[in-house]
């Protein structure tokens, strides 16, 4: 988990504590305390200033916290402890030096998103196990847990290259599709991925540590699609052809901006002849887009269409602006049928406004 409704979430859930990993960057002073009297089993640290904030609440309740570290493999990125620059063993050092109130049993680290094969992680998981062969030699510190996130991809979506990025945006070129062919099986992935850390382990002489994994997205996106309403169709002089629907990116499909996700018109089935269409969204800007030159089965008003792998991200990042969120349905595999998140209605829109005196 990464942000303190989260911890809080998994609290009203009652996920034990034992199942708890605290990620994140902007953890709450309430949220750090919570997660040292739920005993939690780790809560990751992102930053030298994190330490000494830890400490004083663990102090303060009388209680010692369960900590890791975040590595920071990614020079560009905001995340994690500096592995190069020494930052991150420095950090060790600190909680070492800490060890009434905090025990240092994990490290971890996120490299990546959408990933199709299990290349990445294995490349850092060694990099991380050579991180924890020092560790032990400079601090006598045995790890027990190594958290590898970095989200497992799915084979029917991917995140588009730079260059496919900046040639959609610009030009609407369309990406290539994904291939479903070119996708490590999640069986094999997590093979592979133990495999290597228990090869590295042996060769650099430390204890295998306990595995855990976050597959993001693996876990959802398969599990959920989006059905929209064509609302109107309009052709342009120079032959541009809009579909204008209840679903753009700023609203229901943000995901749609830097990844790959098959459209199917839900109610025409699998037709050969297919057009170029901009899918637009309701909201009154030319950045309401949902898809540029998508190629779909000639369209007409009320026409259904379903994005597939909808399950990450497209609810939590979806937005209210100007019009009510959808309900979310769920059918199982008998055909029964139960909404599990009511649709918006207007109320819902202003609930947390005041009237002013």
């Amino acid at each position: 988990m990464i942000s303190p409704y989260e911890l809080w979430l998994a609290e009203q859930l009652n996920v034990p504590g034992e199942e708890i990993v605290y990620n994140g960057v902007n953890k709450t002073e309430e949220s750090l305390a919570r997660a040292i009297e739920l005993n939690i089993l780790a809560i990751n640290i992102d930053s030298l200033s994190e330490i000494d904030r830890i400490v004083n609440i663990a102090k303060r309740l009388g209680k010692k916290a369960r900590v890791g570290i975040r590595l920071g493999f990614v020079p560009t990125a905001q995340f994690g402890l500096d592995v190069e620059s020494g930052e991150a063993m420095e950090a060790c050092r600190r909680i070492v030096h800490f060890k009434d109130w905090l025990d240092l049993h994990m490290v971890h680290f996120c490299v990546t998103s959408n990933a199709r094969d299990s290349g990445t992680h294995r490349h850092h998981a060694k990099k991380a196990l050579e991180f924890i062969k020092d560790l032990k030699q400079q601090h006598a510190k045995v790890i027990r847990y190594l958290d590898i996130g970095g989200g497992i991809g799915v084979p029917t979506s991917k995140n588009m290259s730079g260059a496919e990025y900046g040639l959609y945006r610009l030009f609407g070129a369309l990406p290539r599709p994904p291939d479903p062919d070119d996708f490590e099986d999640i069986g094999m992935f997590m093979k592979r991925l133990s495999d290597t850390v228990r090869e590295e382990c042996s060769r650099l002489n430390i204890e295998v540590p306990d595995i855990i994994a976050e597959p993001g997205r693996f876990v959802t996106s398969r599990g959920e699609f989006l059905l929209s309403t064509v609302l109107a169709v309009k052709e342009k002089k120079n032959g541009t052809k809009f579909a204008i629907t209840d679903a753009g990116r700023l609203s229901l499909t943000l995901p749609l901006d830097f990844e790959c996700h098959a459209i199917f018109v839900a109610d025409q089935g699998l037709q050969r002849e297919k057009e170029p269409y901009h899918v637009m969204g309701r909201i009154c800007t030319s950045a309401d887009w949902m898809a540029k030159n998508v190629l779909l089965p000639r369209l007409k008003e009320g026409d259904v269409l379903a994005t597939m792998d909808a399950g990450a991200y497209f609810s939590s990042y979806s937005t209210n602006f100007a019009f009510p969120r959808p309900a979310i349905v769920m059918v199982d595999e008998d055909g029964g049928v139960q909404v599990i998140r009511h649709a918006e209605s207007y109320e819902h829109l202003v609930a947390m406004d005041t009237v002013l005196q």
